[in-house]
């Protein structure tokens, strides 16, 4: 797992009340329960201590892997899971691509945007960005049960 790490200097937004969590009849699973990774995408997950929200789906293995992760470190305060367009940050010449981070933590005096990516999806479409922490380049080693 690769994480991409920016660092937010200052708060510029407002937390808009936009949900991922359309269908209310989707069951509901503990954050730590064993479920494989190609199916965390048509789930819900419950169990957060650090969230803004107490439901969040995720669009990948690696996301909820790495959500684990955050919860489990002491040094994470909040941790969000920002909804569609809960940002309008725009990227590529033109600026007409919209970014979505795959979360938004605080720690005690920094917040930070974080982008996730497999490994393998990150060798396939040839990513790179000078933003890339080496601390987080292996997350297979940090615990996430």
């Amino acid at each position: 797992m690769i994480v991409y790490l920016y660092i937010i200097s200052r708060i510029l937004i407002n937390v808009k009340n936009i949900c991922r969590i359309c269908n209310s009849c989707d069951e509901i699973y503990d954050l730590r329960a064993n479920i494989s990774a190609g199916k965390v995408r048509s789930k819900v997950f419950k169990g957060f201590t650090k969230a803004c929200h107490s439901l969040y789906k995720f669009d990948s293995g690696t996301e909820r892997d790495f959500a684990i992760v955050l919860e489990n470190d002491k040094s994470v305060l909040k941790l969000m899971r920002p909804s569609i367009k809960q940002f309008d940050i725009y990227y590529d010449p033109g600026g007409i691509n919209r970014y979505e981070p795959n979360f938004v933590i605080e720690t005690s005096d920094k917040i930070y945007m974080i982008e996730t990516k497999a490994s393998i999806e990150v060798i396939k479409r040839n990513f790179s960005c000078h933003f890339t922490l080496p601390f987080f380049a292996n997350l297979s080693e940090f615990p996430t049960s």
